[in-house]
């Protein structure tokens, strides 16, 4: 496992959702303590791993107000609705991000972000003509 600390002093990931969650949480911890300051988008999931990882050794919990929209091969996530119209598909769980760093506190602070709207028209037109060649 390569240091992060060779790359620069703070990242970002959203990793594979599943086990590899907890490698990267315990990884972030362990980079924390060398210097580096990691942000990690995360399934908002209460598990064995993340009360000990991100309860017990991280230094930011940020809380997004709504779900996020992904997007796939440069296009989000979209079905149609009942009427036809094109429409982007939210995740189907919340997600946190959760931060790691040097300076971490006793107790990770708590933040709500306020997600910004990250799906445009020209996304909506892109995925809606990718699924009606799909089709």
């Amino acid at each position: 496992q390569a240091p992060w600390t060779q790359y620069g002093s703070n990242g970002y990931s959203n990793p594979p959702y599943g086990p590899f969650v907890q490698r990267m949480l315990e990884k972030a911890q362990r980079e924390a303590a060398l210097g580096f300051t990691s942000k990690l988008l995360l399934p908002l999931r209460v598990t064995k791993a993340f009360k000990r990882y991100a309860w017990v050794g991280a230094s930011d919990l940020i809380l997004p107000d709504r779900r996020l929209t992904f997007f796939e091969n440069g296009v989000p996530r979209c079905s149609f609705d009942k009427k036809g119209k094109i429409r982007a598909d939210p995740a189907l769980f919340d997600s946190i991000i959760v931060g790691y760093g040097p300076d971490a506190p006793s107790s990770p602070r708590l933040s709500i972000w306020k997600v910004p709207p990250h799906v445009t028209a020209d996304d909506l037109a892109r995925a809606e003509e990718r699924l009606r060649r799909a089709a």
